[in-house]
């Protein structure tokens, strides 16, 4: 890059000495970038990957003239119908749903080893495993542009600088929210979203820089009490059936958010809770158009898991807010047990 000397004072660009919270990992500029890496590294010819996941994760592997094939969840989020041991060619790719699957994971290793891609967009504080491939999304978690760190085996994983820094990010939405222009905001980062691309290009300047300034363990112990906070007041209600008892999960847990799943779920209108400028997303809409037969748990976790925001940007009022809203709307679902 161009050194200009004199003129207006520009954004500058800092970065804290020492090694980052993601040293060893290749520092590439989307979840997509790594994949397509991790694609181009390996012989892979098929992926098994779970239908309960976003259109953005198929696209470098379609990209890239990779067979995809669909498995399915059994209700505690373990894999249901893919195969339990994978030819050469073949990878499995799971995602670290909400931040809360470690423990399985690591299952997952030992049965799959290297062949397994671990999907830690949900959980970017996730570190390198011993075995297998992983990668996570510091755009999911944090308000940078790009960035995503990939882990893998030592001896395939390459190096970052191969590829050109990202210059072609967008970081306007992310002003216009700062100065609280939140419908701008929106429609800037839905904008943005359409423009990615799953090429891959190291973490641009802007990113890294940013994400060198965080307070990560304050980051952490905020995500962690919040999301106790949550199961404190809503885990009676609650019928997703895995494990939100945060005390009993590995010490290295860092939610992505706190799953909410009321009975019939589904019957809740989000769009009641935007009119409050509450935003609950729904994970992931994707899973709905799809035309493949059966699936049917699935699409239930579509339509009536709400992913309740845990991040460090809130304290229990904020929180309290958001389950003063949803109990309101509770109340008048059938059966609501309140």
């Amino acid at each position: 890059m161009k050194q200009y000397i004199g003129g207006f004072p520009e954004l500058e660009i800092f970065t804290r000495s020492g090694p980052g919270y993601h040293a060893g990992a290749l520092a590439l500029s989307h979840a997509r970038a790594c994949l397509s890496h991790v694609i181009s590294c390996t012989q892979m010819q098929h992926a098994w990957i779970p239908y309960y996941t976003c259109n953005a994760l198929l696209e470098p592997f379609e990209q890239a003239g990779v067979v995809c094939h669909f498995y399915g969840l059994t209700k505690e989020l373990a894999l249901s119908g893919a195969p339990t041991q994978l030819s050469q060619e073949h990878y499995l790719v799971y995602v670290n749903y909400f931040g809360l699957k470690n423990s399985y994971i690591h299952e997952l290793l030992a049965q799959y080893e290297n062949q397994l891609l671990v999907d830690n967009t949900q959980d970017f504080f996730a570190h390198g495993y011993s075995k297998g491939w992983s990668f996570n999304s510091a755009r999911k978690s944090f308000g940078v542009p790009d960035g995503g760190y990939l882990y893998g085996p030592a001896d395939q994983l390459g190096r970052a600088d191969q590829y050109p820094v990202n210059t072609d990010y967008d970081a306007s939405y992310l002003l216009d929210r700062l100065r609280g222009a939140q419908q701008q905001a929106y429609a800037g980062f839905v904008a943005y979203e359409r423009t990615l691309s799953s090429r891959p290009l190291q973490i641009s300047a802007f990113s890294a820089s940013l994400l060198s300034q965080i307070d990560f363990p304050t980051v952490v112990a905020q995500r962690r009490e919040n999301f106790k906070h949550y199961h404190a007041q809503l885990g009676a209600l609650n019928t997703l059936p895995i494990e939100l008892n945060l005390d009993e999960m590995p010490d290295d847990t860092v939610p992505f958010c706190y799953p909410f799943m009321p009975f019939r779920g589904e019957l809740l209108d989000r769009r009641m809770l935007f009119e409050e400028n509450l935003f609950i997303p729904t994970l992931w809409p994707d899973v709905l158009t799809r035309q493949a037969k059966g699936f049917a748990w699935e699409r239930q976790l579509t339509q009536a898991v709400l992913p309740l925001p845990v991040d460090h940007r809130y304290g229990f009022a904020e929180l309290d807010k958001v389950i003063a809203a949803i109990r309101s709307q509770l109340i008048f679902l059938p059966h609501a047990l309140l």
